[in-house]
């Protein structure tokens, strides 16, 4: 009975040394070897997606090598979407991933802004922002968990505007009628092609004088270098009795409802 409780103690005492070893040499290993992440510089040119509910999605693999001698237990990636003055747009995405020692794995990170979160102003601003960041928050949990490491990266992302510098000529009346105008709008499109449901409404000081149905049109796609350029008309019918004059007192709103919900409003607005 004596000599199985001294075997007992002595695997006790190997295994409470082992509990502190472990950390410690955990520590020294993720000091010497410490895990590695390469990015594909060429994924940030690539064009961004965008769902029919508007999420907007831009990937890039990164590929993780743990050289230490433990196996990273898990690796969570918090990532967010970043405008130049380091605002975040929207939740930040998360993903949990084990590495075993020695192994270099590719891995898929997703920058996604789910437009229908923003409200109309911070959306705006989406729009028309060129320079995007990705921020990655890496948490590390190395050793049986035992020992963790945290970082943050922020790196550019590339653009991820569907409709930037949304722009548009004044309402020309069809002057037989002076019951309906065309107005002319194009923007760029940074992700790729996809279906724009808009409407445009035309008010004064009195309200509603005229407005369009919903028009369908398909947004060509940008390639890795260049932007899509899209440039169409829109035909305002005056709702009710009455005529459009030639005047700048007027107020137009392009609304859009799909595949995101923005309200584009133009004050002192020309029909001519």
């Amino acid at each position: 009975m004596g000599k199985a409780f001294k075997a007992f103690k002595i695997l006790m005492a190997f295994i409470i040394v082992g509990l502190f070893l472990v950390p410690i040499t955990s520590a020294i290993s993720l000091a010497i070897y410490p895990f590695q992440f390469y990015q594909n510089p060429l994924d940030t040119l690539n064009p961004g997606a965008i769902s029919n509910n508007g999420v907007i999605t831009k990937n890039t693999t990164i590929y993780i090598y743990n050289p230490g001698l433990y196996d990273i237990n898990s690796l969570l990636f918090v990532t967010s979407v970043l405008n130049s003055s380091f605002y975040v747009y929207g939740e930040p995405t998360y993903i949990l991933w084990p590495i075993p020692r020695g192994s270099i794995i590719p891995y898929t990170v997703v920058m996604a802004v789910n437009t229908s979160q923003l409200s109309n102003e911070v959306l705006g601003d989406f729009l028309n922002t060129t320079s995007f960041y990705g921020q990655i928050i890496f948490n590390v949990r190395y050793a049986y968990a035992l020992t963790s490491l945290s970082n943050l990266q922020i790196t550019p992302w590339g653009t991820m505007s569907p409709m930037y510098n949304l722009s548009h000529g004044p309402a020309v009346r069809d002057y037989s009628t002076n019951t309906t105008a065309n107005v002319t709008f194009g923007f760029l499109n940074f992700l790729q092609g996809y279906t724009l449901n808009i409407y445009a409404e035309l008010r004064n000081a009195s309200g509603l004088v005229a407005n369009s149905s919903i028009n369908v049109y398909s947004v060509p796609s940008a390639t890795m270098f260049t932007p899509a350029f899209f440039l169409e008309n829109i035909t305002l019918t005056v709702n009710g009795v009455g005529t459009l004059k030639d005047a700048s007192n007027y107020t137009l709103s392009l609304i859009v409802t799909s595949p995101f919900s923005y309200n584009y409003t133009k004050t002192g607005y020309t029909v001519v």
